[in-house]
């Protein structure tokens, strides 16, 4: 049980499934007829474990954020956890670059064009420095940065689900348990 957070296979889990069914069901949630990720179907159920997931991520993270916050400020404990420390790595603040790049080369006589090599560059920042010095709005400095960049920038995309209405997620439950 302890380590059902960690687990690859939680999403599957019968026993994990069954419990977060009968709490759900408990509180009067609508949910699935099966917890299994790969058993969800039906429409109904797709929209209300769209809405539950979004919900418990939300909670989670900031359950986990706050009760990090009350271990470091109080100094108390929550049984069977601890608090721990990692590096996130080293790095260089975006206003420290080019005193960076600059000691890189001192130290290590590196090209520019290989110190440039280990640097990456925000669109968004680019953007904003050339409505600056072009004394544009952003709007249209964007459309320039896009022409001036367009054999080379490359654009992402992602998919994801979003509310067609503006409705509460309670308001969405209700409407799909209705159905």
């Amino acid at each position: 049980e302890d380590l059902c957070c960690k687990c690859a296979n939680a999403a599957s889990c019968p026993a994990l499934g069954a419990t977060v069914t009968v709490v759900a069901r408990g509180l009067g949630l609508p949910m699935p007829d099966r917890f299994a990720v790969d058993a969800i179907t039906t429409p109904r159920d797709r929209a209300c474990a769209q809405v539950l997931a979004g919900a418990l991520a939300n909670w989670s993270e900031q359950v986990k954020k706050l009760n990090a916050a009350y271990v470091e400020e109080s100094g108390d404990e929550i049984p069977g956890f601890k608090l721990t420390r990692r590096s996130t790595g080293l790095r260089v603040p975006k206003d420290r670059t080019a005193d960076a790049l600059g000691a890189a080369k001192e130290a290590f006589g590196l090209p520019e064009r290989t110190l440039l090599g280990c640097c990456s560059v925000t669109v968004g920042d680019v953007v904003k420095a050339a409505a600056e010095a072009q004394g544009v709005p952003e709007a249209v400095a964007k459309e320039h940065v896009r022409e001036a960049l367009a054999d080379i920038a490359v654009e992402g995309s992602c998919a994801f689900l979003t509310k067609t209405k503006r409705l509460s997620d309670a308001a969405l439950l209700k409407q799909v348990a209705a159905e």
